[in-house]
């Protein structure tokens, strides 16, 4: 418990050493030393240690408002120990990946700040032990996703793009709080451990307030839907690419998009039959309608923004249908290739923007219809943006497949005991990944295939330095299946 505390206490520090050195410090080492820590520690000392044994939880008393005390406390189970080990994992190649990145940016003194910051609110939102300690992160982190999708403020489609993340997410906080309010008013607790152990509340108060836990469970959806990019309120993901590549690829992978899903498996207990229905329709509409809207795409950051929003609609399939332990395995693997599709963008759009510079050119260096050919002037690039976009489309042999698969075959089995039209769920699912198929295929023929567009010579166009390979090379390495399973087609058996 005390290790848990560490892993969420240094990007804390970090942040408060950045916020006081200020712009005598631009190397990034003070964040980056944190997070490697907290990846150690939460290894060695967190998971490792509680990974399928007994859970541990700590709880200090915070505050009593008449007979009711609230507490705050730490929570190690299986989910949470996974949740972040995770982050930190994602977290760390993304730091290094930011020092090349970022190298010459003159606001990168705030943007190690925001960064530690980010990971503090997100590390602490894993385990919370409390719905309300947990609602306080969540706000952390929407404020975090923020001030880091607007760090370039000089740009009016920056501000523009953190302040549209900023209200649509406050639309979810407050469907959040509703579901905080109705729990507490009919458990009279807030304390995950309290409500949902073995011997907790909900399993031994016999409750015949139906309609509320339907509000509680439809509370809690809204709030997932803001923060996990669901239909209709996804539209402020694909604007969020507004901010620095690297942000775009946590924000996408591991951390806040990815809050969603976690809170809804974290209350899974809680969802009726009517919640969890309207769960699975509103994943399968996102789903298919942000891969639709993938096909016709130029910018290579929203092609791939889009195909986060399908994949999360995937996610909330799965807990739709009960297989929340499946909608978390894909949330882990999904973590690793969606992460190296992005730092693979940006790596692209670097030289890209690079080329433009040299000649005195205008054109925009994030369109696919400007590339073209680059698997020879940048093959390692390429050779890991084509095993990221092989498990995105669930190919075998990857970490996608085994996840996609699991949810696939679950809503399958859910949908033939439920009968009736039930059945087109699971059959828009593997629509969807056709299109998925199709789209992340678009877009590496796109950049990598064919001839190059532009004008002038390519030569000068290269691999990035090995500061920016040696993090995507990681994450390649995680997104093929042995990382995950020993049997390439099934992950059962770990």
């Amino acid at each position: 418990v005390f290790a848990a505390i560490v892993v969420v206490a240094l990007p804390f520090i970090a942040f408060l050493i950045q916020a006081i050195v200020g712009k005598r410090s631009t190397s990034g080492n003070i964040s980056l030393i944190a997070i490697c820590l907290s990846t150690i520690i939460s290894l060695v000392f967190v998971f490792a240690e509680v990974w399928q044994s007994m859970p541990r939880s700590a709880t200090q008393p915070w505050f009593t408002i008449g007979v009711n005390t609230f507490t705050v406390g730490v929570l190690l189970n299986n989910l949470t120990v996974l949740m972040q080990l995770l982050v930190c994992v994602i977290a760390l190649p993304v730091h290094i990946y930011s020092r090349a990145y970022m190298k010459d940016d003159p606001g990168i003194h705030r943007y190690w700040m925001y960064l530690s910051l980010f990971c503090f609110a997100m590390l602490g939102l894993c385990i919370s032990k409390n719905l309300f300690m947990m609602y306080i992160f969540w706000e952390l982190v929407g404020f975090a996703s923020y001030l880091l999708i607007g760090f370039w403020f000089t740009k009016e489609s920056a501000v523009q793009a953190n302040k549209k993340a900023f209200i649509v997410n406050r639309i979810g906080d407050l469907g959040f709080l509703i579901g905080i309010a109705t729990v507490f008013s009919v458990y009279g607790s807030l304390d995950l451990v309290e409500l949902f152990g073995k011997e907790g509340r909900f399993y031994s108060v016999a409750t015949d307030n139906s309609g509320l836990l339907t509000l509680a469970g439809i509370g809690f959806f809204i709030g997932a839907m803001a923060k996990s990019a669901q239909f209709p309120l996804h539209v402020w993901l694909p604007d969020a690419m507004e901010g620095p590549t690297a942000v775009s690829s946590l924000i996408h992978a591991a951390t806040m998009v990815a809050a969603g899903v976690f809170l809804l498996s974290s209350v899974f207990p809680l969802f009726n039959e009517t919640v969890l229905l309207i769960i699975a329709i509103i994943g399968v509409t996102t789903a298919a309608s942000a891969a639709y809207f993938a096909l016709a795409q130029t910018d290579i950051k929203k092609i791939l923004a889009f195909s986060t929003i399908s994949q999360l609609g995937f996610m909330m399939v799965a807990i739709g249908v009960g297989a929340w332990d499946a909608a978390m395995f894909h949330l882990v693997t999904h973590a690793f290739f969606k992460c190296l599709l992005f730092l693979g963008a940006g790596a692209v759009i670097h030289e890209m923007a690079h080329l433009e510079h040299v000649h005195q050119l205008d054109f925009d260096p994030q369109d696919i219809n400007n590339m073209g050919g680059l698997r020879k002037q940048m093959p390692k690039t390429f050779i890991l943006m084509a095993i990221a976009s092989l498990a995105l489309a669930g190919f075998p042999l990857t970490s996608g497949f085994l996840s996609k698969d699991a949810i696939l075959i679950s809503s399958y089995e859910w949908a033939i005991s439920k009968g009736g039209a039930s059945i087109f769920i699971p059959i828009l699912l593997t629509v969807v990944s056709v299109l998925t198929a199709f789209y992340i295929g678009r877009l590496i023929f796109k950049v990598f295939f064919g001839e190059f567009k532009l004008d002038v010579s390519n030569s000068n166009i290269h691999d990035a330095n090995k500061t920016m390979l040696l993090p995507m090379a990681f994450l390649g390495i995680c997104s093929l299946f042995f990382v995950f399973s020993f049997n390439p087609i099934s992950y059962h058996c770990l």
